[in-house]
């Protein structure tokens, strides 16, 4: 299937994922959950980035609303479809990215999400997208030094940069901007709320590692402290997973990696 519902661990606040784009995704990030199996496995994501045919014959009119959480901005009967989730739709040419682009606004009345960490293309191509929008990229820490050794992406205060073009070109209908700290890697609460801040998102998401990555991550009061500032600003979600950090840290351990969301 071109259209799947949205799995729980991934964000509450989805009803659907898609993914037209195939091939490996060249931000190569160490942590991504599409180097665990089984998904690791799949042909589709092998390979040079191309587009998948498939999705031109999606049916996105009609579609039901079955998100867990609902979002202010958002009317709850309007469904929310996450496109590219297995893959960086940002790092795809812009021929690809438009033949997306034009399935999605043959269907107008549904939210598109689309999250990217190069965020590049979507800047040229900012007045393609559907009018009911969402942009979201990925902030792990606001530590570039640390993100290099984990990923090809480009640095942080790069993906803030452009996300705050997208969102605020007064040329166009409102459209929303969303910052995911997920896995949240060791971060300065102070410094990465300025960096997420000032991309100007709707609202943050502030998730934990659940694939065993090893990762430097900051603790619980930490965690706290970047959502007390982020608040002033924004609105702000925290995922289920960050449930290990809190429970391992009131138990004295050490923070020992989980799988489960």
């Amino acid at each position: 299937m071109s259209l799947n519902v949205s799995k729980a661990d991934m964000y509450a606040w989805l009803d659907y994922t898609a993914n037209p784009l195939a091939g490996k995704c060249p931000h190569d990030c160490r942590y991504c959950f599409m180097k665990r199996p089984p998904v690791c496995w799949l042909q589709k994501y092998k390979g040079d980035l191309r587009f998948d045919e498939k999705f031109l014959k999606t049916n996105l009119n009609g579609l039901s609303v079955n998100r867990r959480v609902n979002l202010p901005f958002i009317p709850e009967d309007a469904p929310i479809v996450f496109v590219g989730s297995g893959n960086d739709l940002g790092t795809a040419s812009q021929d690809i990215l438009f033949k997306i682009l034009w399935k999605c606004c043959e269907s107008p009345d549904n939210y598109y999400f689309f999250q990217s960490k190069s965020l590049l293309n979507f800047v040229g191509l900012r007045d393609r997208f559907p009018p009911n929008t969402i942009f979201g990229t990925t902030i792990e820490t606001d530590d570039t030094d640390l993100c290099r050794k984990y990923s090809n992406a480009p640095p942080p205060h790069v993906r803030a940069d452009r996300l705050s073009l997208l969102v605020t070109d007064k040329r166009f209908r409102i459209r929303y901007g969303m910052v995911s700290v997920e896995p949240q890697m060791k971060f300065n609460p102070d410094k990465l709320a300025e960096l997420i801040l000032s991309a100007y998102p709707s609202f943050v998401s502030i998730g934990a590692d659940s694939g065993r990555n090893n990762l430097p991550e900051s603790n619980w009061e930490e965690i706290l402290e970047l959502k007390a500032i982020l608040e002033k600003g924004t609105l702000v979600l925290l995922k289920d997973n960050l449930e290990r950090i809190k429970v391992n840290e009131s138990l004295g351990g050490n923070n020992l990696k989980s799988s489960d969301n």
